[in-house]
């Protein structure tokens, strides 16, 4: 396994044992276990492989309280160019194809992106690591949905 994924894995046990996982608005129905269109997991899978990095460096700059670089991060995490919701009739792209589910699961991550820039900025420990461990659950629930496809009502504990 990679150091950063082994740290990330120890933060994760430690830091966002209490963090709740975002929970859903609501959306269209969707069946348990319906799988995803390979053109829904190519566009989401793009989005997601470049989290990576930022994650792990995330990580570290949490763990070690380097704070202005745990806010730059956090802040280009929110900030990123979200994927669009399809309205009306026009159902011609793939983003009509993803499930409401990833959308609010998108907006979760720039909200608790942003509180944890806010807690870096704030210089405050406490705060800093309630929020990484916030933010790691959104990236988990999403983690979720996309590999189990679960419905939208489920949420990862």
């Amino acid at each position: 396994m990679r150091p950063t994924f082994l740290m990330i894995q120890a933060v994760l046990c430690t830091v966002g044992a209490g963090a709740t996982p975002p929970t859903p608005a609501g959306g269209r129905p969707q069946s348990a276990r319906t799988p995803l269109a390979s053109s829904v997991k190519a566009a989401l899978h793009t989005r997601m492989a470049g989290h990576e990095d930022d994650m792990a460096g995330l990580v570290h700059a949490v763990v070690l309280l380097q704070y202005e670089a745990a806010a730059r991060t956090a802040h280009r995490i929110a900030a990123e160019p979200k994927l669009a919701r399809a309205f009306g009739d026009d159902l011609s792209s793939v983003n009509a194809e993803i499930p409401l589910r990833f959308f609010e699961l998108q907006d979760n991550l720039g909200q608790r992106a942003s509180a944890l820039e806010a807690a870096a900025l704030a210089r405050d420990d406490a705060a800093l690591a309630e929020a990484y461990g916030r933010l790691a659950a959104a990236c988990v629930a999403c983690h979720s949905a996309y590999l189990t496809r679960e419905g939208p009502d489920a949420t990862a504990r």
